[in-house]
């Protein structure tokens, strides 16, 4: 199991959980020590396997022992170390999925009770809106989300991401973190393997643009006269020929305008 996906199965328990369940589990130091699952204090119960039942049971202290009290086997001492909790941190997941995603500077702000707006993705291609809902699980987790996003400014895309299942939300588009992100024990940082705008079918380019190609194209004209030095004095008459090596090149393509070439050249 991924570190990330271990941090998802923490999420979805929905509040804090016992650290002995886990802290076997490879990646689980890692999470720790990048502060995405924090010490919580003491879990409330546990589950009984004193008895073949299998029931939970509230942890109590007596005569200076924890334990719980199972209706056969009676008082039955746990040791502290045991019921040591732990919780993700949502702060410092949010910020670091912000980061990873390259948001720009404004910091991730919770919008509700288990929602976070992310940040705002901008490119040439599309303007996608990122959140973060923590489980989008059940019609409950459903409505919530819709709920708190009614407020909010939509544009073109969005793209919600979750730790738990991944529930279709009308007008937007889900994935659970582990089909984004991997965790980077050296840094110590979330890291993004795929692309938003992949994820969500953003257009390659805007209506009415070109492909990128075309100034890769433009850009390699230009840098192969400037080897050949055969570049004209007169920028205007630099233009005219670049537009005239890019036609013999490209027959095929629309001619770039002046205004695409003038982006491309030197200063």
């Amino acid at each position: 199991m991924s570190s990330v996906a271990l941090l998802c199965g923490i999420i979805a328990q929905s509040g804090k959980v016992a650290a002995n369940a886990h802290r076997d589990s490879d990646g689980y130091g890692s999470l720790v020590t990048a502060g995405l699952v924090q010490a919580q204090g003491l879990v409330q119960s546990v589950l009984c396997d004193a008895c073949d039942i299998g029931h939970d049971a509230a942890i109590t202290f007596e005569d200076g022992r924890y334990g719980h009290t199972c209706p056969e086997a009676g008082f039955v001492p746990v040791e502290r170390a045991d019921l040591i909790a732990v919780a993700p941190d949502f702060d410092v997941l949010t910020r670091q999925i912000a980061s990873a995603l390259d948001c720009g500077q404004r910091k991730p702000r919770s919008i509700g009770e288990q929602t976070w707006h992310i940040g705002t993705l901008r490119s040439d291609t599309a303007d996608i809106a990122v959140y973060f809902q923590a489980r989008l699980q059940s019609s409950q987790d459903l409505q919530a989300l819709e709920t708190t996003l009614r407020g909010q400014v939509r544009t073109s895309y969005g793209l919600v991401l979750t730790a738990h299942s991944a529930l279709a939300v009308p007008g937007l588009t889900t994935a659970p973190l582990d089909q984004l992100f991997r965790f980077d024990a050296a840094k110590g940082s979330l890291v993004a393997e795929a692309d938003p705008a992949t994820l969500v079918g953003a257009p390659v380019t805007r209506k009415g643009g070109r492909p990128a190609i075309h100034g890769d194209r433009i850009k390699a004209i230009i840098a192969d006269r400037a080897v050949t030095g055969c570049t004209e004095q007169s920028k205007n008459a630099e233009i005219r020929a670049i537009q005239a090596d890019y036609a013999m090149q490209f027959p095929n393509a629309p001619t770039p305008s002046r205004s695409a070439i003038m982006y491309h050249l030197p200063k």
